[in-house]
């Protein structure tokens, strides 16, 4: 493979975090308040599968991370500190974000985990 400069240098020092890194896994973490700290770029089919099937089957089908679907229900990037209310009552309030993405998300007030059948009918 390629050697870069930075890997030559985080040899020597160790680890640099910068821009470019990224976590491997977008983190969900339960408050003690019952909300979730969560990276917009968390995917849907873990956040049902963690919380419940609480999408409708569009809303599903059109986005892949819960930023979407915060961008998906503002119709925009939501600016920090906008607060967004889901149709099931979910309410997302975005704690981090610059004018192009979404990058952390509060999710509380989320509905018990329920199965898919009864959002179908």
């Amino acid at each position: 493979g390629l050697v870069t400069i930075g890997d030559i240098i985080e040899a020597i020092v160790g680890e640099i975090d910068d821009e470019h890194d990224q976590d491997d896994d977008p983190q969900m973490v339960d408050t003690a308040g019952g909300a979730v700290l969560a990276d917009a770029r968390v995917d849907l089919d873990d956040f049902c599968e963690r919380y419940g099937a609480i999408l409708s089957e569009d809303e599903h089908n059109e986005n892949d991370t819960l930023g979407g679907l915060a961008f998906s229900i503002a119709g925009k990037v939501p600016a920090r500190g906008e607060i967004l209310t889901h149709q099931s009552g979910m309410i997302i309030e975005i704690i981090d974000a610059d004018p192009r993405r979404i990058n952390r998300m509060r999710l509380r007030n989320i509905p018990k985990k329920q199965s898919e059948e009864t959002l179908d009918s």
